[in-house]
């Protein structure tokens, strides 16, 4: 794989290390692959939360007018 160097905070770097230590990642490519792999997974609840709780207020609001 191709290596690409990028500027970082200290403050960043120290994060990430502190992840990479978390998921137990050998690399921090492999850190960052399971970092963006929780996010997606985040992301895929939110959405799901944000359908449930738009459902849920407009079944409220037809409750109210009945």
């Amino acid at each position: 794989m191709e290596k690409t160097t990028i500027a970082v905070s200290k403050k960043l770097w120290q994060e990430l290390l502190s992840e990479k230590e978390r998921l137990a990642a050998k690399t921090m490519e492999e850190a960052i692959s399971k970092i963006l792999q929780e996010y997606r997974g985040l992301k895929r609840r939110i959405a799901i939360l944000e359908i449930i709780e738009k459902t849920g207020r407009r079944a409220l609001q037809q409750w109210r007018s009945c």
